[in-house]
């Protein structure tokens, strides 16, 4: 009896919690954007901590290149002062290349936003003069463009006030901008701590892992984290080569072709290039502007170089890349990004590579194990259930034999006997031919 009511009590346990866990999802789905509000508000509090770590993990490849190669030596003798020493050598490397992008940078900036302050006026005169034209020739071909000029006139002008005169936007515009700045500065000195500790960090998940798992899971677990980082870190490097591909030979066109500001509006393209598909577009908005300031004509010739070697990159630098790197097909690459793409927009687009990368890893490590197991424990049962099936038909010849041996009655097994006994013509001859043989 007690042992029915104690069934009857994990029974119900186990349906309150089904019950409890159903209506939970279904409030989180009806009410899916306040949780997501909540989420992201309570996120927000650790933005500088996810930014270090994003940080830590992105410059960790470059401390482990230095460990490798210039420290060699003393990552024997001490591995402490060897992990303090590329770290050290990470951030000077870094700090470096930023302080040469922003002294090559910021004076043709500065140029730019001068000579577009300056000439603001000219070029809203020039293009309301172009209306006018385009007026008189639509009117001559009676045809009224009238409204049109109206309203592209008044918001020339207001552009032209806005400009000198809204100043709170500037204001609100550069407070967000400043807390944004100290939110990196904060993420980057705690990125240093981080990269400095990841030792005692990944021993501490270590062991905390070991404790919660079995020696199986925990040996799995680790494979599959470390092929992880394996993935996600060839895909960082391939980013980054992929950025300066398009950088260097945007810069090449523009030396070539003669543009002006073919440094800064390079890096620019290879920065935007870094974020997929909105970052090519931005890189090619920024640049064409800046170009549009000296001359339309080297406007158009950036547009059109950047469409044509957006598209080589997008179609065949990338796939190749990506797919050489982390072992996946060309063509899994270029249905993850456009499928992620349509899923999730741009962080879909984000992920999309090494999402199909690990996705390809379990494929072949887990998933084609798992149906080799199945098929041969199929085959096993199906061996076991063949033996049974023989097992049970010799039971069954046998108990056949046995029954028929018993369904002979006495009378038929005294005849036999006494046949078996007798002097008979037949028994007396096969005794007299057993006798001549053996004499």
């Amino acid at each position: 009896m007690k042992l029915k009511k104690d069934k009857n009590m994990k029974h119900w346990r186990a349906v309150t919690l089904s019950g409890c866990l159903i209506a939970l999802f279904y409030v989180i789905i009806t009410h899916l954007n306040i949780v997501l509000d909540s989420f992201l508000t309570f996120a927000s509090f650790f933005t500088p901590v996810i930014l270090a770590l994003i940080i830590a993990y992105v410059v960790d490849p470059l401390v482990k290149l230095f460990q490798s190669t210039l420290l060699m030596k003393l990552k024997e003798t001490h591995p402490t002062l060897n992990r303090i020493f590329g770290v050290v050598l990470a951030e000077i490397v870094i700090i470096a290349m930023f302080a040469i992008l922003l002294v090559a940078l910021i004076p043709q900036m500065v140029d730019s936003v001068i000579t577009f302050t300056k000439n603001l006026g000219n070029y809203i005169e020039s293009l309301q003069l172009l209306l006018a034209g385009l007026g008189t020739n639509a009117s001559s071909l009676n045809i009224d463009i009238s409204n049109v000029i109206s309203v592209t006139n008044l918001l020339l002008n207001r552009l032209l006030g806005i400009v000198p005169s809204d100043m709170g936007s500037v204001m609100s515009a550069s407070t967000s901008i400043g807390a944004s700045a100290l939110n990196w500065v904060i993420a980057y000195i705690l990125s240093i701590y981080f990269l400095l500790d990841k030792t005692h960090l990944v021993s501490g998940m270590r062991r905390l892992m070991s404790l919660a798992l079995t020696p199986k899971k925990y040996a799995q677990s680790t494979a599959f984290w470390n092929r992880c980082n394996s993935i996600m870190t060839r895909y960082i490097i391939c980013e980054l080569v992929d950025a300066l591909i398009v950088g260097v030979a945007n810069y090449i066109f523009m030396m070539i072709a003669g543009l002006p500001y073919a440094l800064m509006i390079s890096v620019v393209v290879g920065v935007t290039n870094l974020a997929p598909t909105f970052g090519p577009i931005v890189g090619a908005i920024i640049g064409a502007f800046f170009l549009l300031l000296v001359s339309p004509w080297y406007s158009l010739w950036f547009l059109i170089f950047t469409i044509i070697i957006q598209t080589v990159d997008g179609y065949i630098i990338k796939p190749k890349m990506y797919g050489g790197a982390l072992s996946v097909p060309s063509i899994v690459i270029l249905i993850a990004i456009i499928v992620g793409g349509r899923m999730f927009g741009v962080v879909g687009i984000l992920l999309a590579i090494p999402a199909a990368g690990i996705i390809d890893y379990l494929y072949d490590e887990a998933f084609i194990p798992y149906l080799k197991r199945r098929k041969r424990h199929r085959e096993e049962d199906a061996k076991r259930l063949e033996l049974k099936l023989a097992e049970r038909r010799a039971a069954k010849l046998s108990e056949s034999s046995k029954s028929s041996e018993s369904s002979e009655t006495p009378e038929a097994r005294d005849v036999s006997a006494e046949f078996e006994t007798s002097d008979s013509p037949v028994n007396s001859a096969a005794k007299a031919a057993s006798d001549t043989n053996n004499d």
